[in-house]
């Protein structure tokens, strides 16, 4: 993952947005998707458990989602840049004194 920010504050805005918008399609399809699933299973008679496997899978995806949504934005991250952006450019200053 890049910490170099590109495009206009507007651009940002917007891919912040479309990523919101893909975590919350992402969590209205697991919840639908689910309860298809928990119902095909208790019309079938359940059998070797699949329903399970399933569930369980997708909350590992849906976590894996959210972490990296919340670790590209969540609270402390513009800190953290800011943070990060001045150490680097002191370092940039500090090798172009050296020459």
């Amino acid at each position: 993952m890049s910490m170099v920010r590109a495009g206009t504050p507007e651009e940002r805005a917007r891919k912040h947005m479309e990523d919101r918008a893909a975590l919350l399609v992402h969590v209205a399809l697991f919840v639908v998707g689910n309860i298809a699933v928990w119902v095909i299973d208790a019309v079938t008679g359940g059998g070797i458990q699949w329903a399970y496997w399933t569930t369980i899978g997708w909350s590992i995806a849906i976590v894996v989602h959210a972490g990296v949504y919340f670790l590209l934005y969540g609270k402390g991250n513009d800190q953290r840049y800011q943070r990060y952006l001045a150490e680097e450019r002191a370092k940039d200053s500090g090798s172009a004194q050296d020459e």
